[in-house]
């Protein structure tokens, strides 16, 4: 019998792979300078990249590690451990990003989200305002902007790993 890889081991490459896919987005994204507080799409690749690897991943799980069989427990445990290890690879990127690249990052981010703000709704009390952006300012933290990523990241990847594995799921029993 063959030795059969730990979820988690199997899942590590990928993950890696997928934390350095999104943060070359990331870069491409800064580089071309692209603000993804303007551009909400400026995420649809992030998005797509992070299907494709564990639409790949399942595949390949199946087919050469699991006899041809794919549950649809295993598929969402797969995709969300790779999304969870390429949140905590883009999240590590993103600090050394906001402290070392471009300090004033978070800054301009806050006036932006506050400008965003008063377009949308000019009625705003001076209180609204502070309460909200205080929230926004608390989010943008090193402290809880590393947990969010974290925790985005696994929604994705459950949301896409539950879609994927419906597609790719093969049952070994005759059901």
């Amino acid at each position: 019998m063959e030795n059969k890889k730990s979820m988690f081991s199997y899942a590590l490459n990928p993950g890696v792979i997928l934390g350095i896919v999104l943060i070359l987005i990331a870069v491409i994204i800064y580089v071309i300078g692209i603000d993804p507080i303007e551009n909400k799409w400026a995420g649809i690749p992030a998005y797509f990249a992070i299907a494709l690897v564990i639409f790949y991943s399942q595949k390949n799980y199946r087919d050469q590690q699991n006899n041809g069989f794919l549950s649809i427990g295993e598929a969402v445990k797969l995709g969300v451990t790779i999304a969870v290890i390429g949140g905590v690879f883009y999240a590590i990127y993103n600090i050394i990003f906001v402290t070392v690249i471009e300090p004033d990052f978070v800054e301009d981010m806050l006036l932006k989200t506050e400008e965003q703000i008063l377009e949308q709704n000019p009625e705003i009390t001076d209180d609204q305002l502070d309460m909200a952006m205080g929230i926004t300012r608390k989010i943008s933290s090193p402290a809880l902007s590393i947990p969010l990523a974290i925790i985005g990241n696994a929604i994705v990847g459950l949301i896409f790993s539950l879609i994927t594995g419906l597609i790719l799921k093969k049952s070994d029993s005759p059901l």
